[in-house]
């Protein structure tokens, strides 16, 4: 944990998912504007730049997979504080141009000069993003394909990675191998800044690679099979996150079941499966891609002041009931639809 700094984006990111979704301007100029300027000038003093390559790195951090630590530019670690520094950037923008006096009384409360503004707009125009030379291979970290190739190629009963035997006499750390998704979750969460064939290149090349050590991991898996048109692993990635305590797939269930792969497993439902999602505009949308082994979903979501209960069958049409709250707009398959 002393160097899984990657949590800073993180929070960062929480915020503006949180805006997006509940459209809770209020927060966003009262508190989430000062928790973004100081995340960004956390990033400012961790990336050190190197001259004689001119480019920040970020050295000595451990990125979402902790069975390689320190290492130098975890990927999900850079991205995600370039990334971080960007969105607090336009947010800049945004209240210059629309919210001048709140912009004035952060720039005073928090001592903010232009020159330091400036420094995290060079920082992310130059912070470094390690991938294989002249492919669309991202690579985990600085030095990652330098290690030694093990490939995970058995399963269990349970349909659970086995390890490697190669691990018996090779630390992990010098190895491929690793805990959970990291370079996937970067994808999961920024893949609209990834074109198809990068997605589809980096989920094949890791997902060989991981022996999802952490229970957080197969849920990740499962939606990004999804969205990588792998329908089949998808589902058996979230088989193996529902089962994680009930059939004790990790042997520590008797420690207390492992509550964040329970969300998890609801997202992959929910945000995979039934296709949720909240456009550009606002709009929630649902694409479903249901199992053939279901032959109906029920769940149900908060959205704006509405709450809804949302059935989809086994051909992907939706019904949506308005249990509480006023008439509302959802994408439903591309089609805009009004529901009350």
């Amino acid at each position: 944990a002393v160097y899984e700094h990657h949590v800073t984006a993180a929070v960062a990111y929480g915020i503006y998912d949180y805006v997006k979704i509940t459209g809770d301007q209020q927060f966003l100029l009262n508190k989430g504007s000062e928790i973004l300027m100081e995340t960004a000038r956390f990033w400012a003093s961790r990336c050190e730049y190197i001259e004689e390559k001119n480019r920040y790195e970020i050295r000595q951090v451990t990125g979402p997979d902790e069975w390689h630590e320190p290492v130098n530019n975890n990927l999900y670690t850079n991205y995600l504080a370039r990334w971080n520094l960007r969105y607090v950037l336009s947010l800049i923008e945004q209240l210059k141009s629309d919210q001048n006096e709140v912009w004035n009384r952060l720039q005073k409360q928090l001592s903010i000069t232009e020159e330091e503004i400036a420094l995290w707009g060079e920082i992310q125009s130059k912070i470094y993003l390690p991938r294989k030379e002249g492919t669309k291979l991202l690579e985990q970290f600085e030095g990652y394909f330098d290690l030694k190739e093990v490939l995970i190629e058995k399963y269990d009963e349970n349909d659970w990675p086995i390890r490697p035997e190669a691990l018996k006499d090779t630390k992990t750390s010098l190895t491929q191998i690793i805990k959970q998704a990291d370079v996937v979750m970067l994808l999961h969460l920024m893949g609209e800044e990834f074109d198809e064939e990068t997605t589809k290149l980096n989920y094949e090349y890791y997902e060989k690679r991981t022996l999802h050590g952490s229970s957080l991991s197969p849920s990740i898996y499962s939606i990004m099979g999804l969205k990588t048109g792998d329908d089949s692993k998808a589902y058996r990635y979230l088989k193996r996150a529902a089962f994680i305590d009930l059939l004790n797939l990790q042997k520590n269930t008797r420690e207390g079941i492992h509550a964040a792969n329970a969300g998890g497993v609801w997202q992959t439902v929910v945000f995979g499966f039934a296709g949720v999602s909240i456009d550009k505009e606002g709009v929630l949308e649902i694409a479903p891609t249901m199992p053939k082994e279901w032959s109906k979903l029920t769940f149900r979501i908060h959205y704006g002041d509405a709450w809804l209960e949302i059935t989809i069958d086994a051909n992907n049409q939706v019904t949506i009931t308005v249990l509480e709250g006023g008439s509302i707009q959802v994408k439903i398959n591309n089609q805009l639809m009004n529901f009350s």
